[in-house]
């Protein structure tokens, strides 16, 4: 059976694989590990258990109290559920004086990108992200998978994809690809099916690329946080070791636990 980017459970939004990306060692994202997904509070009993059979057996909720009392996660008893909400930002004004090549230093107007930016720097979304990260590194049983999200899928959930493919090396168009697939998926043109989507997919990255480079929503978000990591950090790897004090080791780790061996 072939893998699906975009998963096909019920009343799932947004769910789907980081698995099958490749990365600029040659090695690709390991399938079943990883996954990232909207809101998991429409699940009934049966995309509860095909959630679990996928092999889900960790969710971080990355939504706010108010989001989670509202809606909560609708899981399997048994599931490690960790809430580990990014926001409400804590709003310091250290977040300026860290972006050292910004001219003028704060922005007249204020865009998503912005806030994008605030959650790579931010010290109560940073704390969300590097418990997200250990849990990551915990999840050393084969084929036990672990699931984030936020309410769409997109926002917080988008930054923590790039956070994860870029410290385990998915090129920087791939990775653009991926954060862009929320528009198609949500945009759901056509009365387009996760079946269809995926189907558009079948040929791999390139295809992907392709796709959303004719999708009319832009990257400009991406392209924003791409920016920033590259001139206040270098790498994305520089940034982890800075803001999410991940060592070479917990990296290296990661990259073991969520790539494909070597062939």
């Amino acid at each position: 059976m072939p893998h699906e980017r975009v998963l096909t459970i019920p009343n799932a939004i947004n769910l789907r694989e980081l698995g099958g990306y490749p990365t600029t060692g040659g090695r690709t994202v390991a399938w079943h590990k990883v996954l990232r997904s909207g809101t998991l509070s429409y699940l009934d009993g049966v995309g509860e258990q095909q959630l679990a059979d996928y092999g889900v057996t960790t969710v971080v909720d990355l939504r706010s109290d108010t989001e989670v009392s509202m809606s909560p996660d609708k899981l399997l008893a048994g599931t490690n559920y960790q809430h580990l909400s990014v926001y409400p930002l804590s709003g310091e004004q250290s977040f300026w004086d860290k972006l050292k090549h910004r001219q003028p230093p704060r922005p007249q107007s204020w865009d998503l990108g912005d806030a994008y930016i605030e959650m790579l720097v931010d010290r109560h979304a940073l704390h969300a992200y590097r418990q997200l990260f250990d849990l990551l590194l915990a999840n050393t049983t084969p084929g036990h998978a672990l699931v984030f999200h936020c309410a769409a899928g997109k926002d917080r959930t988008g930054v923590g994809a790039m956070m994860i493919e870029g410290l385990l090396g998915v090129p920087t168009p791939v990775m653009r690809a991926d954060y862009q697939l929320t528009n198609l998926v949500l945009a759901n043109p056509e009365g387009m099916s996760s079946a269809a989507v995926n189907a558009k997919l079948q040929h791999g990255a390139s295809a992907l690329v392709n796709t959303m480079n004719a999708a009319a929503a832009g990257g400009d978000n991406f392209d924003t946080v791409q920016k920033f990591v590259t001139s206040e950090f270098g790498t994305w790897s520089d940034y982890a070791r800075q803001e999410l004090r991940l060592s070479s080791k917990n990296q290296a780790d990661l990259r073991q636990l969520y790539l494909e061996p070597q062939s």
